[in-house]
């Protein structure tokens, strides 16, 4: 049985500065369970914060929680949760997050607008 292959692009803003730090926003994608696909855009710029790290770390949270079973229980709700809860960067992003089950059933969570 061949192993499905997963693969993902982060296409930064066509202006230099976005270019040369990768772009606001991060992403996640996983095959756990049925899959995993999350997405979260920053906009703090204007702030003075580099946008970048908030939507980075918590992604990054979320990928180290969403096999974890007894924390999340593969609820998007509770893995947006505690990826919060684990972030210490300044910032703030719109999510969404969905987890496809092998049965079929699609589960979606999104904050922000």
């Amino acid at each position: 049985m061949a192993i499905p292959m997963l693969r993902a692009a982060m296409i930064s803003h066509s202006t230099s500065k976005k270019l040369n730090t990768g772009g606001e926003d991060a992403f996640l994608v996983s095959n756990y369970n049925g899959g995993v696909i999350a997405v979260a855009v920053s906009g703090w710029a204007e702030e003075d914060v580099d946008p970048s790290l908030f939507p980075r770390e918590l992604l990054a949270n979320a990928s180290n929680f969403v096999g974890d079973e007894e924390q999340v229980n593969y609820d998007p709700q509770i893995l947006i949760r505690k990826s919060h809860a684990a972030t210490s960067s300044r910032g703030s992003a719109t999510v969404i997050v969905a987890m496809l089950e092998k049965n079929g059933t699609l589960k979606i969570a999104n904050v922000g607008d």
